[in-house]
């Protein structure tokens, strides 16, 4: 069992990109992973299953999770799906492409180091204008970061991967 749904995600978004390595001692002998007594085809095995559970979300909540969790073309593909998503949500007026998908990026914790700085230039705005866009677009992911994760838990914690918690929107956590 994991911490928690963060715990059981990152594993298994990170463990994909990880190779099996096919070794007699690391089949029968040894406990490779080190982690909770399992082998690494185990891990993998276990990793499997929580990406197949994520398969099974609907659209959008499983591409703002390979956004937020994967990495190289799942998080590229995540990323693109939900900043054409966000830009949906925004009033009517000038929408850059290239603007929404750094803001995504920089949500989920793996952007440019730009700043709010690049998105003012992708935009051709004023500073504030780009933070009154970006502060819209963060309170969008917000919601969705908030029902990917609720979903995540309802379903993690149905098959025992993850204690059975509440999310509690009124104060943002689970317990």
């Amino acid at each position: 069992m994991f911490r928690s749904v963060d715990h059981a995600l990152r594993f298994a978004f990170e463990l994909e990109h990880i190779p099996i390595i096919a070794q007699v001692d690391t089949m029968v002998n040894t406990k490779a992973g080190g982690w909770r007594g399992l082998t690494t085809h185990d891990l993998h095995a276990q990793a499997a299953l929580i990406r197949r559970r994520v398969d099974t979300f609907p659209a959008l909540e499983r591409d703002y999770l390979k956004a937020y969790f994967g990495y190289a073309v799942d998080r590229h593909q995540g990323v693109l799906a939900i900043a054409q998503w966000t830009i949906l949500q925004q009033p009517t007026g000038v929408h850059r492409r290239r603007a929404y998908i750094r803001m995504v990026e920089q949500f989920c914790g793996r952007g440019s180091v730009g700043g709010i700085e690049e998105i003012r230039c992708i935009l051709k705005c004023r500073k504030s204008d780009a933070l009154a866009k970006r502060k819209g677009v963060w309170s969008c992911l917000d919601r969705l970061h908030e029902r990917a994760i609720t979903l995540a838990v309802r379903e993690f914690s149905a098959v025992g991967l993850v204690p059975a918690f509440e999310f509690d929107a009124a104060r943002g956590i689970l317990g």
